[in-house]
């Protein structure tokens, strides 16, 4: 479930608008109108907020519909450990932005950010970035997994030191400082701080950090009642083949008829990261490079793993890995199929920066791509 905070009338369209998307996974917190100013958010009573603090104690996800500010006050008594908080998205009244606020577990916030994104028409999922006073993105502070050294890596970031930066998905980031500079070659080559942005699987040295961005979208094709295990142990070994990191997989997509299903809803929850469904109507107009006539008789589509996953990737990938078959150990046929797409979630402008404009100083702007008749579980 994910719980739902909102402070005002003018919250209700952003409310109505994810129930609607996200029907019996949304559950609402609702905060008092009184001309009363309390401490936690405007209008807002003591009790009242203990009240939703308690009540919210419980979530693993939370939008709230109020500004940082007095988000942050109303769930301090949930943040006592970073292990343990929610992930926290704050989206404004008019749901334009979707701001991941508390990262949560792994990559929960920046999910559930552009999840709330592709709820709201016109609604863009903002990467979270510094609140350093320096103004220097902190590398934790993107939302992405960070593997590597970080601490080296973000040390140099504040401190001036040269960092090299070897950007292999030109993905959007905020503007960089001058000491940070893009490189076509393995960053710590020099034997200074360096920064991989990749979701290539690559050997660091002890000065090199590595950003995963979610580029990954994973298509699946399922028959009725298959197990996770062979859809998660499938996805793994897609990724392993393909020098990819499971830790940029940004979401799973399928068909809309297995939205219900326990085994691609529990691979979801395995990688952290949504699931979202398509109609058969919308994958049979996805131009694929392996339909099966099998298939199209079966589910009405002839394209499940790879369309989905092209679906995934909102209009702006490519496949990297089409469509490729589970292989249970025990010799039975296989019940799975997958596909890889790498995305953007939201394309950049055309004044957008890759690694090397934000290491100049130009940060990126977006557009959010049309999506529709799509549910996300």
């Amino acid at each position: 479930m994910i719980g739902l905070i909102s402070a005002s009338p003018a919250g209700e369209r952003v409310r109505d608008l994810l129930a609607a998307a996200w029907p019996g996974h949304l559950r609402e917190h609702p905060l008092p109108a009184t001309d009363t100013d309390g401490p936690y958010a405007p209008g807002l009573p003591e009790d009242a907020a203990a009240r939703v603090a308690r009540e919210c104690a419980a979530e693993e996800r939370i939008v709230c519909v109020l500004g940082t500010g007095p988000a942050l006050r109303l769930l301090a008594p949930l943040l006592r450990a970073r292990t343990t908080a929610p992930a926290v998205v704050c989206v404004d009244e008019d749901g334009r932005y979707a701001v991941p606020l508390l990262a949560g577990p792994g990559q929960a916030a920046r999910e559930l950010a552009a999840a709330v994104a592709g709820a709201l028409p016109g609604c863009v999922a903002v990467p979270a970035a510094a609140g350093a006073p320096t103004g220097v993105p902190v590398l934790d502070s993107l939302g992405w997994p960070v593997e590597g050294a970080a601490a080296t890596v973000g040390r140099a970031f504040l401190s001036g030191t040269d960092v090299a930066v070897c950007d292999t998905v030109e993905w959007p980031l905020p503007a960089l400082p001058p000491n940070v500079r893009a490189t076509g070659t393995a960053p710590g080559e020099g034997g200074g701080p360096g920064l991989w942005i990749t979701d290539q699987v690559v050997a660091t040295g002890p000065t090199e950090a590595v950003l995963r961005p979610p580029t990954l979208g994973i298509g699946l094709g399922t028959c009725r009642g298959t197990a996770a295990a062979e859809i998660v142990e499938l996805i793994e070994q897609a990724l392993d083949d393909a020098g990819l990191s499971a830790r940029c997989v940004a979401e799973l997509a399928t068909l809309d008829i297995r939205a219900d299903e326990p085994g691609p809803r529990a691979a979801a929850e395995r990688f952290g990261v949504p699931l979202r469904t398509y109609p058969a109507g919308r994958l049979t107009a996805v131009p694929v490079p392996n339909p099966s006539r099998r298939a199209g008789a079966m589910v009405g589509t002839p394209s499940v793993a790879e369309a989905a996953a092209l679906l995934a990737a909102d209009g702006y990938g490519e496949l990297v890995v089409p469509k490729v078959a589970s292989r249970p150990l025990d010799g039975s046929p296989a019940r799975a199929t997958a596909a890889v797409t790498r995305r953007r979630p939201l394309r950049p402008r055309t004044t957008g920066a890759t690694a090397g404009q934000a290491a100049g100083g130009q940060a990126a702007e977006y557009e959010k791509p049309e999506v529709s008749d799509v549910h996300v579980v």
